[in-house]
C-alpha cells in the first residue's frame, strides 16, 4: 500500500509543479482575446499587462494557487485516506475538472483541463492498482484463514 500512497502523492506533487509551470507562459497563449485583437482584456489582469506577460505578471498568483489546489486536493486526499473508495472518487473529480476547463475555454481555466486530464488517466491507473493490491492482500487472508482452519 505504501507505493499507492507514494503515487497518489507524486500527482499531487505533479499538480503543484504544473500550476507553477502555468505562471511562467505567456498570458497569450492562454486567452483569446490576445489572439483576436491583441489586447489583453481579462477580468482582473493587472493594469498595463500585455499579452507577452507572463501569467503570473499579468493576472497574478491567485489564479494559479486556486488551479494548483484543485489538481492537488483529491490525489493529496486519496493518499491521506487509502482507501480503495476514496480512491475512484479521484475519478470522477478529475473528470470534472476536464469539464470545467473545457467549458472555460476561452479564457485561463482551459490550463485546468490539460492538467486534469493526465491526471484523470493516471488517477485511473492508480485507483486500478489500488483495487488490485487490495484484492491480492484479501485473497492472501483469504488463502491463509482457509489453511489455518
Amino acid at each position: 500500500m505504501r507505493a499507492i500512497r507514494v503515487a497518489w502523492l507524486a500527482m499531487a506533487v505533479a499538480a503543484v509543479g504544473y500550476a507553477v509551470a502555468c505562471g511562467f507562459m505567456p498570458v497569450g497563449e492562454v486567452t483569446v482575446s490576445c489572439g483576436k485583437s491583441g489586447e489583453l482584456s481579462v477580468a482582473g489582469a493587472h493594469a498595463g499587462a500585455t499579452c507577452e506577460d507572463s501569467i503570473f505578471a499579468a493576472l497574478g498568483p491567485r489564479r494559479l494557487i486556486a488551479m494548483g489546489v484543485l489538481l492537488a486536493s483529491p490525489p493529496l486526499i486519496a493518499a491521506v485516506a487509502l482507501r480503495v473508495w476514496v480512491s475512484w472518487l479521484v475519478v470522477p473529480a478529475m473528470a470534472v475538472l476536464v469539464f470545467v476547463g473545457v467549458a472555460n475555454w476561452a479564457d485561463f481555466w482551459l490550463l485546468l483541463s490539460f492538467g486534469a486530464l493526465v491526471l484523470l488517466v493516471a488517477s485511473i491507473v492508480v485507483a486500478t492498482a489500488h483495487l488490485a493490491v487490495r484484492a491480492r492482500r484479501d485473497s492472501h487472508r483469504a488463502r491463509g484463514a482457509a489453511a489455518g482452519m
